[in-house]
């Protein structure tokens, strides 16, 4: 059977067993769709057979619609005797007419559940854009570096896993996304082990983390892309909430130790980081619907985070920079980096606004400038000296948190420029990746957003 985004055809799924029982029990989980696929008048035609069987389902959409007004993702939940070991295959079908009633009634979806039914292939996972702009793994070396790139994540992973494993989420340092980088790797494999470990992540990450800080949130803290997944792939209500929470608190509030007044994306000190964290956290909790909450001011439309965009716009500097008074008006160069991400984010998934392009291609230009060492292939950790805490020395190993940026301008505008010097900073990294086995948050830096960038530098829009 063709596995794709054609409803008339299907996709195939994999009906699977976390908790090592026998008999009945209720598979539930998020299926993530294409741009396009689904729209809210069609849930009604989704269908699931398994093994042969159609099955009575409970379905419901989840989160808010595509700009498209297509649905991102379903939640299907139906009663099977899954093996303990093993999986059982199963097809999703749309727009094959209604489906057979009555439905099931809603269980609530725990977010780590006992079975899923998930689809198998990479090449329609990464159609569903849930990562982002991905490629399946088998497509993604189209040069020795990437390749290497890319074939790394597993073995680093694997040899990491052990220690701390589900624990990572809740060590309080400065992680950058590790259950987005494990959920894209599932999605660019199609391997049932990467969610799971995302998903366990995740949770610890929610329930040791997210949700006792969430009325005191540090915004370099305040990982929500990874938990925004995890609502997708689980329809996790608690999951929901949490993302809205920390993104309305921090849209709304400084920094502690940060003298910014309060809406201060706009303010003056130049913390691309928190600024970066506070915008996706914005654009998460638009995209799950979050509700709103104590502290919660409009982000749930378009308008609040159109205004997120003026705010960090209006910061940017004359000379293109994203920096500010506490680096002597010179920037931190991987917090500049993700800042531009972060707008590169809300241009492919909220809105193209057109103020955007320019000032990315702005900044790159003036951090090239400034901050890029050719000897060393890496960025100066700040472009100009401002203590020994703040230095301009280079650091290789945070140049995956510049590469998004090179990589989509070069591939969206056809600028050959930013193309060589999204080569030029991913050899850079790899000089890094001894470090990798034993630094986690190292290994979070060198993969953080970095199968988009890799994407992206091999023509994928």
């Amino acid at each position: 059977m063709h596995v794709g985004s054609d409803p008339q055809n299907g996709v195939v799924l994999r009906v699977q067993r976390f908790d090592g029982g026998s008999g009945t029990v209720v598979v539930s989980s998020g299926i993530p769709l294409p741009p396009g696929y689904l729209l809210p008048s069609d849930v009604g035609t989704v269908r699931v057979v398994v093994n042969g069987v159609e099955q009575a389902l409970y379905v419901e959409a989840l989160g808010r619609v595509r700009p498209d007004g297509s649905v991102r993702s379903v939640l299907v939940q139906f009663a099977y005797a899954v093996p303990a070991s093993g999986t059982v295959a199963g097809t999703l079908l749309v727009k094959q007419g209604a489906r057979p009633g009555p439905d099931r009634a809603k269980v609530t979806p725990s977010g780590n559940p006992q079975a899923v039914v998930l689809p198998s292939d990479p090449a329609y996972l990464v159609s569903t854009r849930l990562g982002g702009a991905l490629q399946p793994l088998s497509q993604a070396g189209l040069g020795a570096a990437w390749q290497a790139q890319s074939a790394d994540f597993a073995t680093y992973a694997n040899r990491q896993w052990p220690s701390p494993g589900a624990a990572w989420g809740s060590r309080g340092i400065a992680l950058y996304e590790h259950p987005l980088n494990y959920y894209q790797q599932w999605l660019r494999t199609g391997e049932v082990i990467w969610w799971q470990r995302a998903t366990a992540m995740a949770l610890n990450y929610r329930d040791g983390w997210a949700i006792p800080n969430r009325n005191q949130a540090v915004q370099w803290l305040s990982n929500t892309e990874g938990m925004a997944v995890h609502y997708f792939v689980t329809g996790d209500p608690v999951t929901q909430r949490a993302v809205g929470d920390l993104a309305e608190f921090m849209e709304h509030t400084t920094e502690p130790g940060y003298t910014e007044p309060s809406l201060w994306l706009g303010g003056v000190m130049g913390d691309g980081r928190g600024k970066a964290r506070t915008l996706m956290a914005a654009i998460d909790a638009w995209e799950v619907g979050a509700a709103t909450g104590t502290y919660y001011l409009g982000l749930t439309g378009r308008t609040g985070l159109t205004q997120n965009i003026t705010d960090i716009l209006g910061s940017q500097q004359a000379n293109g920079g994203f920096g500010g008074t506490q680096y002597s008006n010179g920037q931190k160069s991987y917090m500049a980096g993700m800042q531009v991400t972060a707008l590169i984010r809300y241009y492919d998934e909220v809105s193209a606004d057109p103020r955007i392009p320019p000032a990315v291609k702005r900044n790159l230009d003036y951090t090239w400038t400034t901050a890029w060492v050719p000897a060393s292939q890496a960025f100066k950790y700040v472009n100009l000296y401002v203590s020994s805490n703040d230095p301009d020395t280079p650091e290789p190993g945070l140049n995956g948190l510049l590469l998004p940026g090179y990589a989509w301008y070069g591939n969206y505008f056809g600028d050959a420029t930013s193309q060589s010097r999204a080569d030029q900073i991913l050899a850079g990294l790899r000089t890094a990746a001894p470090n990798w086995n034993s630094w986690y948050e190292q290994f979070d830096q060198a993969y953080y957003r970095v199968f988009n960038a890799m994407a992206w530098r091999h023509g994928v829009n």
